[in-house]
């Protein structure tokens, strides 16, 4: 069924381990910890080559915008997975 594929779609994509990645990277950048000036982290486009960056540099905000743009992709294609499983639903089981 139809239904069960956007399903495994949608679970293998929030659950995608470059996508879990990306988030917790994202959240090691914006969040301000105290400590270190420095940041060593995987970029975007490939997690495993590491940058070093001096927190509040500009370099430091673009990696940030980089790292929101990736991940909105992926939420784009999970909102689409989303709704097309939803239109699925209403011409199913209609009300």
């Amino acid at each position: 069924m139809r239904i069960m594929e956007i399903e495994k779609r949608l679970h293998s994509l929030e659950n995608d381990p470059k996508y879990m990645e990306l988030q917790q990277n994202l959240k090691v950048l914006e969040s301000g910890t105290i400590g270190s000036r420095h940041v060593r982290i995987g970029t975007p486009e490939n997690l495993d080559r590491m940058v070093e960056l001096r927190r509040n540099s500009e370099e430091m905000e673009d990696l940030i915008q980089r790292y929101r743009d990736t991940l909105a992709k992926y939420q784009k294609r999970i909102d689409q997975l989303n709704k097309e499983k939803q239109q699925l639903q209403k011409e199913l089981f209609p009300a």
